[in-house]
């Protein structure tokens, strides 16, 4: 999405993207430039039935003051046997611009944290045997530091322990590498 894009998906608990019983391969899932993309009830990614998506770079571009927001559901869900989400790159990358914003709400229960240093740590909800979140060191790229780019995962109704950016159940598991 570019100039001022901006998107917001209805109020069906899906979610936006929704991979079942495939295999998926993609430069990147996510590219805003200056724009706005809302997902309302449910996750951004949904992978499940088995399938498994790689990702040949990083989850997300966002560029020029993008904002993403996910209220009512994680980023990234995955869940079922065989399903996975391998990213060969970062979560995101901000592109040396400010003002990006992921904003990720919701009041799903927190049961761990995955990611590299404590300054890139993530509320995930894992449950079911074999299921995993793995983030490897340096999951925000392009200048996180720049005014206004932001990483935030907050609970929707105030509930404490809960709002998680990632779930992975019933043998479902997310890769991020970010070297």
């Amino acid at each position: 999405m570019i100039n001022k894009s901006n998107l917001t998906t209805g109020p069906t608990g899906n979610g936006l993207m929704n991979v079942v019983q495939s295999k998926v391969t993609s430069v990147e899932v996510v590219k805003l430039d200056n724009s706005v993309l809302t997902v309302q009830n449910g996750p951004l990614l949904s992978v499940t039935g088995g399938s498994q998506m790689t990702v040949n770079g990083d989850f997300a571009s966002l560029t020029n003051g993008s904002k993403l927001m996910v209220v009512n559901g994680s980023l990234i869900s995955v869940s079922g046997t065989n399903s996975s989400l391998n990213v060969t790159g970062g979560l995101v990358n901000f592109g040396n611009t400010g003002g990006n914003q992921i904003i990720v709400k919701n009041d799903i229960p927190i049961t761990g944290t995955a990611g590299g240093p404590s300054s890139n740590l993530f509320p995930v909800n894992i449950s079911g045997t074999g299921s995993s979140v793995t983030v490897g060191p340096n999951p925000v790229k392009g200048d996180p530091g720049e005014v206004g780019n932001v990483v935030s995962v907050t609970s929707r109704s105030g509930i404490p322990g809960t709002g998680v950016l990632f779930q992975a159940a019933s043998g479902g598991k997310v890769t991020i590498t970010a070297k």
